[in-house]
């Protein structure tokens, strides 16, 4: 081993010294080069093509084009700027979509080059400030987005995909006093008109930052906002719009809901209606997967499904919000609130419900595939609003009969809820309550039933209950203060009133092949009292094996 003082490493330090001084030198000789590449270009810049810019005028349309993959056109270009960054405006900017049409106009456009051009050759901005624009946007019939001629997804050749690469990649994009004509060629609807737009878009390394105000026709409300945040992985093209992540926010303090509806796809028909919206849509990996949506609608029309009544509000409010991942959609309405036009007044309450349906993640949302089970839950649901409502809600046939039957008046105060299979005939569900004031219509026996002396389905009027169902059975516990119950077909007089009632109650479905399951009903614990008598019971009443 060599010691630090040995001859052998003195002798080192020559050469050591020796390879840093031509490291330092090769450097030295790199970095002037470098900048001599730089000056030569900024001189060049500077020199032979600012002062004669608009001779240049041709080479850049084509420049431009090429980088684009659209065709574009100069009216003219004019230096503003001495400085080491040159600023330019340029004039009477047209932009031509695939077919040759004319899809976007730019007055005058205010740009300031960046330095990563002078040694890339491409044209990169610090900023492009456009002032007066028109801008066509258009959906065509099979859905797909066009932004100034380019397709938003991409077309097939990459073109498009060039073009919005291109202007993801400049550094900021300032748009004032624009106008965008919105055709929807996939709904069929007149073109929409949006004056007075401004926008402002950043672009950084990994994120971008949108911002977009303009004014509608007056048919349609006030001025709206559109925001947006996103980010995508860091070596990902800057449109490669399937790896972007974040949050889309729409504003529209006044609006009519019927004319936005005509340019937006729903998943109900929305007849009329205005108010304040907001709305929050959640985007991973270019797909939405959370919306979230904040009304206050007077006045409005809505029909839930073809095959149903419309819905008519004098006031509507509330969250509505709408999740999805491959194996479901979850639905959350918080505080929801209405008075419909027949004066149905429906209390502010939260109502949660999730359902089993496969999604495709790299589509749209779907409700094509069936459903195979849920959860539900819910505060201060309204029964006899619901029962009057049956018709115009999608409650599934067999819970529609079943509370169209019942006639149910009170409130739920709690309910949770869950089912496999599909929700019309589920094959399995577990339901647990709390009602409050809860009145159920009496059914009589059917007519070929009288021979037998067989009761009808018991009722109740203002009861407080607790339950737990299934469909093996449940349980119950039952309170009731100056109500009633009623056994028809039992007594010749089949309503039985009640000063006070306490009681505790258990049935048992058991099914029998071919007929309707058998019943058996037994109250137990039960003490009672009303002007007559005053006692405590216990009692079991069944519909036989399968009759009732």
């Amino acid at each position: 081993m060599v010691s630090p003082s040995s001859p052998g490493s003195e002798a080192a330090l020559p050469r050591r010294r020796q390879w840093l001084r031509k490291a330092a030198s090769t450097v030295s000789v790199a970095v002037l080069a470098l900048w001599g590449v730089f000056l030569t270009a900024w001189l060049t810049l500077h020199w032979a093509i600012l002062p004669h810019i608009d001779e240049w005028r041709p080479s850049i349309e084509r420049l431009a084009s090429k980088s684009l993959g659209l065709n574009l056109s100069l009216g003219a270009i004019r230096v503003k700027s001495g400085g080491w960054v040159p600023a330019f405006e340029l004039q009477d900017l047209r932009l031509y979509d695939s077919d040759g049409r004319q899809a976007l106009h730019l007055e005058r456009v205010h740009t300031a080059l960046a330095p990563q051009s002078l040694l890339a050759l491409t044209l990169r901005f610090e900023q492009i400030l456009i002032d007066g624009a028109r801008l066509d946007v258009r959906r065509d019939a099979q859905g797909r987005w066009h932004v100034a001629g380019l397709d938003w997804a991409g077309s097939v050749d990459g073109a498009d995909t060039r073009a919005r690469d291109w202007v993801l990649r400049q550094r900021e994009f300032v748009v004032r006093h624009a106008q965008v004509h919105w055709t929807d060629e996939r709904a069929g609807v007149p073109p929409l008109v949006l004056s007075e737009l401004d926008l402002v878009l950043r672009n950084g390394l990994r994120g971008h930052a949108l911002r977009l105000d303009a004014t509608p026709p007056p048919a349609w409300g006030q001025r709206f906002t559109v925001r947006g945040r996103f980010n995508q992985p860091l070596l990902a093209p800057a449109g490669e719009l399937a790896r972007w992540s974040g949050t889309l926010y729409a504003e529209f303090p006044q609006a009519d809901a019927a004319a936005l509806r005509r340019h937006v796809t729903l998943p109900f028909e929305l007849g009329e209606g205005d108010g304040a919206l907001r709305a929050w849509v959640d985007i991973a990996d270019g797909s939405p997967r959370k919306a979230t949506l904040d009304f206050a609608l007077r006045a409005v029309s809505l029909q839930l499904a073809p095959s149903l009544q419309p819905l008519q509000m004098q006031q509507l409010l509330g969250r509505v919000e709408a999740e999805r991942n491959a194996a479901g959609i979850a639905l959350r309405v918080q505080d929801l609130a209405f008075v419909t036009a027949d004066a149905l007044s429906w209390p502010a309450g939260n109502l949660n419900l999730a359902w089993r349906q496969a999604q495709n993640l790299g589509e749209r949302w779907t409700t094509a595939t069936p459903v195979t089970g849920g959860e539900l839950s819910a505060d201060r649901l309204s029964l006899d609003v619901m029962a009057r409502m049956a018709e115009r809600v999608p409650l599934g046939q067999a819970l529609r009969t079943l509370l169209g039957g019942l006639a149910p008046s009170g409130t739920i105060d709690n309910l949770k809820a869950r089912w496999t299979g599909p929700l019309d005939q589920p094959a399995t569900y577990q339901v647990d309550a709390r009602l409050r004031d809860l009145t159920l219509q009496a059914s009589v026996a059917p007519a070929g039933d009288a021979p037998h002396v067989t009761p009808g389905r018991p009722g109740v009027r203002q009861a407080q209950i607790e339950l737990s169902a299934s469909e093996r059975g449940g349980q119950a516990k039952l309170a009731m203060r100056d109500g009633a119950m009623v056994f028809p077909g039992l007594w010749e007089q089949p309503e039985l009133p009640l000063h006070a009632l306490d009681a505790a109650l258990s049935w048992q479905l058991t099914p029998v092949p071919g007929r309707a399951s058998a019943i058996e009903l037994k109250l137990s614990k039960a003490s009672f009292a009303n002007a007559d008598l005053k006692g405590e019971a216990d009692a079991t009443w069944n519909s036989g094996a399968g009759d009732g």
